[in-house]
């Protein structure tokens, strides 16, 4: 599907934006009717429904922002719309630096957009559209990834079905010999199945063959503990024609063992039932911290070299593993070679996303010494004898990932020397001298980096070195969450725990 930036589209009129978007739907199913017979007899007319009307049904998550955001006094209308390039998180502005805005008239499934909110602490929430997925790529999808995955979940849990041995008028014998007594009657629907045999409630399948990932929206925040209450806002504040899917992939508390590339966000599904018809469309909701989503634009290059090679390299393996003749040495060579590749990538996936827990924990170090500093003019008496107040204990804990089982020190967490440029890169983020897509890890970052602190202003600095002091006061309370999160993590431990105390786990 051809896209067009905020900036193209607002150059048109309303009419002329809805009559580009027809044009491009229409275009889409020309392509599905083109590959119908390469589907199984009924799974086309799904993802065709997804490409009727986009722009009105697009329309309906743009509404469903207003609602949520609408609160007395206030429209619901974003404060600003961006244009943003999700292959490079760049946000457009004008000679003097100043984003440009748009109005609602240049949202449209064929362009991205950043729309601006302020939550009720007053931190900012961007809510992100980007294009549809085109059909080709939804196509391409359905029958490489979700058909063949749909089958096998389906064959799997008949099998299991079967071996409970629960008799029924299909299964005489009390086993099942036909993997298709029993047909799941919506193949389009992404919720849990179930058929009902002597009573016994049977989960049959439960992925999708349609992609529901072809509507997507981005919601973020600086803090973790933002993105619980912006589930529960919209959650409480959607209109009754769009509800989230029981269930959710929440990174943020996946065993620090388990989140093996560093990737934290929590994602939900949610079905929209369009008003006054029986039509129904999903949409992939990603709830993030906003920092980790430009991270994750960073990482989404090496993301797809490694995708590209890893194929590459699976499939020289299967060839030296079962060769159908000599395999060649050039052969041979190429597969070393990718290997290096793959994991060269992997690599700078999660560097690229550690680099942005870190950056998130230095960001909270400086709302913590924003607190302190206003419990201080209040002439507040801390909490504890070394200085801590209680309050800001509560949000360290809520919003601290902690990033290794390394004991914390916070005299080096957050400091920098001549040599060391990520915490300053970090600290020229948070201060808006960078912005957030800056690539800290491209090839001449670290003299832009340098450059630019070079040019800061004594009290700029001054600020950045108390980060450090505040890390060093609260350091107690990070120590505390590493320890109960390696707890949590470490099953010897826990084991041993329980052993001691005399509790059997």
């Amino acid at each position: 599907m051809t896209t067009y930036t905020a900036r193209q589209i607002g150059a048109f009129e309303p009419e002329e934006i809805l009559d580009l978007q027809r044009g491009l739907d229409r275009a889409a199913l020309e392509f599905l009717d083109k590959h119908e017979n390469e589907l199984p007899s009924g799974y086309m007319e799904g993802l065709k429904d997804c490409y009727k009307h986009t722009m009105g049904t697009s329309r309906l998550l743009y509404e469903a922002l207003v609602d949520c955001f609408k609160s007395r006094g206030t429209t619901g209308f974003p404060e600003a719309i961006y244009s943003i390039d999700l292959k490079t998180g760049n946000i457009e502005t004008d000679k003097n630096g100043r984003r440009v805005s748009y109005t609602t008239e240049v949202l449209a499934p064929c362009t991205s957009s950043m729309l601006h909110y302020v939550n009720y602490e007053s931190n900012d929430v961007y809510a992100i559209f980007p294009p549809m997925k085109s059909a080709e790529r939804a196509f391409e999808k359905m029958v490489k990834e979700c058909q063949r995955e749909y089958v096998e979940n389906r064959d799997e849990n008949i099998a299991k079905f079967a071996r409970t041995n629960i008799r029924s008028e299909n299964a005489p014998s009390g086993k099942i010999t036909d993997p298709n007594f029993m047909k799941i009657n919506d193949i389009n629907t992404p919720e849990q199945q179930f058929a009902s045999t002597d009573g016994a409630l049977v989960k049959i399948a439960s992925k999708s063959v349609v992609p529901t990932d072809i509507f997507r929206l981005t919601i973020t925040s600086r803090y973790v503990a933002d993105l619980e209450g912006l589930i529960e806002r919209c959650e409480k504040k959607f209109p009754p024609y769009i509800k989230f899917l029981k269930g959710e992939r929440n990174a943020y508390k996946t065993k620090l063992s388990e989140n093996k590339r560093g990737y934290f966000d929590i994602k939900k599904l949610a079905k929209i039932r369009i008003p006054n018809t029986d039509r129904v469309f999903y949409v992939e909701f990603q709830f993030k911290q906003t920092n980790m989503f430009f991270a994750h634009i960073r990482s989404h290059s090496a993301y797809e070299d490694f995708r590209v090679a890893e194929a590459e390299r699976l499939a020289l393996q299967d060839k030296i593993k079962n060769p159908k003749e000599e395999v060649s040495a050039a052969d041979k060579k190429r597969f070393v070679k990718l290997h290096t590749e793959c994991e060269t990538k992997k690599t700078d996936c999660l560097t690229i996303h550690q680099n942005a827990i870190h950056q998130s924990n230095l960001y909270l170090m400086q709302k913590l010494m924003w607190m302190d500093d206003n419990a201080r003019g209040l002439r507040r008496e801390p909490d504890r004898k070394d200085g801590r107040y209680a309050l800001t204990e509560e949000v360290l804990k809520k919003n601290y990932i902690v990033e290794s089982y390394d004991p914390f020190d916070g005299k080096t967490a957050f400091a920098t020397n001549p040599d060391e440029y990520l915490n300053k890169n970090y600290y020229l983020k948070a201060i808006g001298v960078l912005p957030e897509s800056f690539d800290e890890m491209s090839k001449n970052a670290k003299a832009e980096v340098d450059e630019m602190w070079n040019n800061l202003t004594p009290a700029d600095i001054r600020r950045f070195n108390r980060i450090t002091e505040t890390a060093i006061k609260y350091e107690p309370v990070i120590k505390s969450l590493q320890t109960k999160l390696k707890m949590l993590d470490n099953n010897v431990v826990m084991n041993m725990i329980a052993e001691n105390e005399g509790v059997k786990i």
